[in-house]
């Protein structure tokens, strides 16, 4: 608990959050189709692990959100290709 309270706030897309780390940002990023898996079994399939699952879900964080975290009613993901560095 006394870690949280240590950690800044951070805007991400108007809504201010507290994160331990800094956002993924994809400088490329393909679309594929939702066929209903989770985040972490599209990280497995395209970038090889489920650990990677966060990438996927900075990438996709607004859709995320709109769809009020429900991921089985997103209409496609997108899979980052390439890191901003």
């Amino acid at each position: 608990m006394l870690r949280w309270q240590s950690v800044e706030p951070t805007i991400l897309s108007g809504m201010t959050v507290k994160m331990y780390r800094t956002p993924f940002e994809a400088s490329l990023a393909v679309k594929t189709p939702n066929v209903g898996w989770e985040l972490d079994h599209y990280a497995y399939k395209h970038l090889g692990s489920e650990l990677f699952m966060y990438k996927i879900l900075d990438t996709n964080w607004e859709a995320y959100m709109e769809e009020r975290g429900d991921v089985q009613t997103m209409g496609s993901i997108l899979i980052p290709v390439a890191e901003n560095s």
